[in-house]
């Protein structure tokens, strides 16, 4: 969800975003691996991820 545009009186613009990824994902995700023969080496990346963005032009 975004919103760009003026708030108050002034000629500030501020944008403002907030997401989530992966928002019905309760554990980790698979995030690389690595196959090295008989050995395996593998990353996990967090299941779920909040987020908001604020963003002021003067």
């Amino acid at each position: 969800m975004t919103y760009d545009g003026p708030v108050g009186l002034g000629d500030t613009n501020v944008r403002a975003s907030v997401y989530v990824k992966d928002a019905f994902k309760d554990g980790n995700r698979f995030g690389a691996g690595v196959d090295a023969g008989v050995f395996f080496f593998g990353v996990t990346a967090p299941g779920r991820v909040w987020g908001i963005e604020l963003e002021a032009d003067f």
